[in-house]
C-alpha cells in the first residue's frame, strides 16, 4: 500500500493501549473522547483522499511536554498517523 500521508505527533503514553489494542483499561470515557476529539480530522481527511488510518508507535523513550497532541502536560512518544491508499 501507498503511503498519502505521514503525521508524526507528541501522542501521550496513557493513549497508546487505546490506540494500538483497543485496550480502555485505565482511560475514562473523557479521555477516550478526548483521544477520538484529536484524531477525527485525521479520519476525515483519510476519507476525502479515499484511504485508510494506521498508527505507528516510534518505540523510543517517552519525554515530557507541555503541548501534547491531546491533553494536558504529560509525558509522551513520537507517534505517526499514516494515511494508506485503499
Amino acid at each position: 500500500m501507498k503511503t498519502l500521508k505521514k503525521y508524526t505527533v507528541s501522542m501521550p503514553d496513557c493513549a497508546l493501549p487505546y490506540l494500538i489494542n483497543n485496550d480502555t483499561q485505565g482511560l475514562s470515557g473523557n479521555d477516550i473522547s478526548m483521544i477520538e476529539k484529536a484524531l477525527r480530522p485525521y479520519y476525515l481527511e483519510a476519507g476525502a483522499l479515499h484511504g485508510v488510518i494506521d498508527f505507528n508507535c516510534n518505540m523510543e523513550e517517552g519525554y515530557f511536554t507541555w503541548h501534547p497532541f491531546c491533553g494536558l502536560a504529560c509525558t509522551c512518544v513520537d507517534f505517526d498517523i499514516l494515511i494508506f491508499e485503499l
